[in-house]
């Protein structure tokens, strides 16, 4: 929810400069001016903040070995970090994703790793359930992620 929330937010404030040059909060040039070089600055601010509240954990990606990945979901792909944990597979998705729900499976219970169409790799849970991730060097993730179920 706190996605969506900054989405619209951030919007909105990108809509702010675009007003003030075409109605004007002054008759003056030059105070417009003023006015939209502060509120772009304001802009810059909010999101440097945002994007740094958002990456509390900002070195996962150089704990774990792993890479990029998409995680095909119900209704669309979120974008990641697909990465190799000495107990299981976790998916973390980027903050440009709506859903930010992170993904993770024991090594114990995965029943099947195979590849898919182009660079699909599909892992097959012991309960039956499919998770598939676009990412590159499939033949890599699938014999690393062996070596790890055993």
């Amino acid at each position: 929810m706190i996605s969506i929330i900054k989405y619209i937010t951030i919007w909105f404030l990108m809509l702010i400069p675009a007003l003030v040059v075409n109605y004007g909060i002054t008759g003056s040039f030059y105070t417009n001016i003023i006015y939209i070089i502060l509120i772009t600055w304001g802009i810059a601010v909010f999101i440097a903040i945002l994007g740094y509240i958002e990456t509390t954990d900002d070195s996962f990606e150089s704990r774990y070995p792993g890479g990029p990945a998409n995680h095909f979901a119900a209704v669309g792909a979120d974008g990641g970090w697909l990465s190799l944990q000495p107990d299981k597979l976790v998916f973390k998705p980027h903050a440009f994703n709506f859903s930010r729900t992170e993904w993770s499976i024991d090594y114990s219970d995965i029943a099947d790793v195979k590849p898919g169409e182009l660079k699909n790799l599909i892992i097959v849970a012991k309960s039956g359930k499919t998770d598939t991730f676009v990412v590159n060097r499939k033949q890599k993730w699938i014999e690393d992620i062996k070596s790890r179920m055993r």
